[in-house]
């Protein structure tokens, strides 16, 4: 942790010289946040009755006394309690990470809070670590990760939220190495679903997102010079359909309900709170065809709204930028579940599927 405080800070120091307004940002107060969610964590970890032993003053010489170690054996010494971290706080630490070892730290707690403390897992906890990844370009790797925690087939703990940023994710990467295999799509996607099917039938984000990617893949097929054989063309047409259908009977017109004079208030705060949705809305927006315009019709005031936030808070860059500007990285394929032929990947479970016979 030492030598992440000193990288942190040369990095800060060299982007505060070379910035107009020469705020930079300590270390050791960046990591508050980090410190504080750790603590939190040891404290879930102790058992009950060594608690009122660690965290109060008076038992501090008979703790001493007992010469007892904890999980990790480590001297198990007074403390004080950390109170109840915010998870939106942790989630922007991640967001400002500077370092691949900084993320590594995050995910060694993460492991951690998986066993401990599965009640502070929030989705933004989790999307910011997958977006920072794909930042650090190490997207696959941590989403394998990611699969991995014992808790991930909780739908409590990794839920809709969560799907609709993975797939926001491959929408990008599919428009970047100009994916045009629906096989591809079903290997990245399977995973997601298995244990979260439910997910399909709460969250419009989910179609909306599945459509953004199908859509990409589709114009990258016709920028491609490569030929596709009908079938597999009318597969792909075939489940743009479906999810156009499915996304139109859950949206609404509008999509959300805000009120923009309200908002304004507080245009930031607000600006921030939309990201999400915004991010996906808006990659959709601009793959819609024009057999698809009801649905960008429906969208187009929720977007201009966000739009507005963002100049009246004069942020310079949004979420969707700040993820089309990362370079994926080429993957191994491990741990994807490959279907034998288009026809296959059209039963995959997965909300574009056309029917799940």
């Amino acid at each position: 942790m030492l030598r992440i405080n000193f990288l942190r800070g040369q990095v800060r120091n060299l982007a505060s010289a070379s910035s107009s307004s020469g705020n930079a940002t300590a270390a050791g107060p960046f990591y508050a946040i980090k410190d504080q969610v750790d603590q939190y964590i040891y404290a879930r970890s102790l058992p009950r009755k060594w608690k009122p032993v660690v965290y109060r003053e008076k038992n501090a010489d008979l703790l001493t006394s007992l010469d007892a170690v904890d999980n990790d054996g480590r001297p198990i010494v007074p403390r004080k309690y950390p109170g109840i971290p915010s998870k939106t706080k942790f989630a922007r630490f991640i967001d400002d990470l500077l370092l691949p070892e900084e993320l590594n730290a995050v995910k060694e707690t993460i492991s951690k809070m998986d066993k401990y403390a599965v009640d502070f897992f929030a989705p933004s906890v989790i999307n910011s670590l997958l977006y920072k990844s794909a930042e650090f370009g190490t997207f696959g790797r941590d989403l394998t990760f990611v699969y991995n925690l014992q808790n991930y087939r909780s739908e409590n703990v990794f839920g809709p939220r969560n799907i609709e940023a993975i797939i926001l994710l491959r929408a990008i990467q599919a428009e970047q190495y100009q994916i045009t295999d629906l096989n591809w799509v079903y290997r990245k996607l399977r995973h997601v679903f298995k244990h979260n099917q439910r997910a399909e039938k709460e969250t419009l984000l989910i179609y909306a997102s599945n459509l953004a990617l199908l859509r990409q893949i589709e114009l990258n097929r016709k920028s491609s010079s490569q030929s596709f054989s009908e079938k597999e063309q009318a597969i792909l047409a075939k489940k743009i359909d479906k999810v156009v259908e499915a996304l139109n009977k859950k949206i609404e017109d509008p999509v959300y309900k805000f009120n923009t004079e309200e908002e304004l208030k507080d245009a930031a705060k607000n600006f921030d709170r939309w990201q999400h949705a915004y991010s996906i809305l808006k990659l959709l927006q601009r793959n819609l065809d024009e057999s698809q315009v009801e649905v960008g019709k429906k969208i187009l005031p929720f977007l201009e709204h966000v739009e507005k936030l963002q100049e009246a808070a004069k942020i310079d860059e949004s979420l969707l930028a700040r993820l089309e500007k990362i370079k994926f990285r080429a993957e191994a394929e491990e741990g994807e579940e490959k279907p034998n032929s288009a026809e296959e990947a059209d039963q995959a479970e997965n909300p574009s599927s056309a029917d799940k016979a």
